[in-house]
């Protein structure tokens, strides 16, 4: 219950104060982004055997399920690989981003500084997305670690 609040908060967080009340949608949507972000996690997890611990999670998060001790440990394990899978992601995005649009610059001698700042707008939506994600994953995170401590208890 309480992660569901703590991401309610967040994102009333981030829609409200922090783009000034301004339209969500398209300031911090670009599908693309989301999809190079996103995918890879989805990809690791699948192939390192840790997708369903990583469904698991959210099943723990929310109390509907009982699990033992190593469980909640491959759980957590696989959340925190989902966390820095995004993270990775997140900044390589950026880091192509960036290189495109700098690379764009000397294609453009009229309207220069709308080009370099529409394209490293975009750019910034990578680490955007990954922060969100490690933002939403990390209570996960913590809160299968403190499960762990009591089961061993």
């Amino acid at each position: 219950m309480f992660y569901f609040v703590y991401l309610v908060i967040v994102t009333l967080y981030t829609a409200l104060i922090g783009i000034g009340g301004q339209n969500l949608f398209s300031h911090f949507f670009d599908g693309a982004t989301l999809i190079f972000v996103l995918l890879p996690c989805i990809v690791v997890l699948f192939c390192t055997g840790q997708l369903k611990a990583f469904g698991r999670s959210f099943l723990l998060i929310f109390g509907k399920k009982s699990a033992s001790v190593s469980e909640c440990r491959e759980s957590a394990a696989s959340v925190k690989t989902a966390g820095t899978i995004t993270v990775i992601f997140g900044m390589m995005g950026f880091i192509i981003g960036m290189i495109n649009g700098l690379s764009s610059v000397s294609h453009m001698a009229s309207d220069m500084e709308y080009g370099i700042a529409r394209d490293a707008a975009v750019a910034l939506v990578s680490p955007f997305y990954a922060s969100v994600v490690c933002a939403a994953l990390l209570p996960l995170y913590f809160i299968i670690k403190k499960r762990i401590i009591a089961l061993e208890k």
